[in-house]
């Protein structure tokens, strides 16, 4: 059971949760880009494009990101760097 509790304190896996007007992104990098229309984002393994219009970021902590406004495209490119 502490093993399973440990496990899930140190969880490391990006993970992105999409829902009406809103993306968290959990486990990133830092952001590459931020405009109004695209935010592009640096994760493990992956750069997420985020393409829409009045896009903001309405939360930020060191390994969350919520981004909200008027998503029409969410992209996810290999990053193998």
């Amino acid at each position: 059971m502490i093993k399973k509790l440990f496990s899930s304190i140190n969880d490391n896996k990006l993970k992105v949760i999409f829902k009406e007007n809103s993306l968290n992104i959990i486990n990133y990098k830092r952001i590459l880009i931020f405009d109004d229309d695209k935010i592009k984002v640096d994760c493990p393994q992956k750069i997420i494009s985020v393409m829409g219009n009045e896009l903001s970021i309405k939360k930020l902590f060191d390994e969350e990101l919520l981004i909200m406004g008027n998503i029409k495209v969410v992209k996810l490119e290999d990053n193998y760097e």
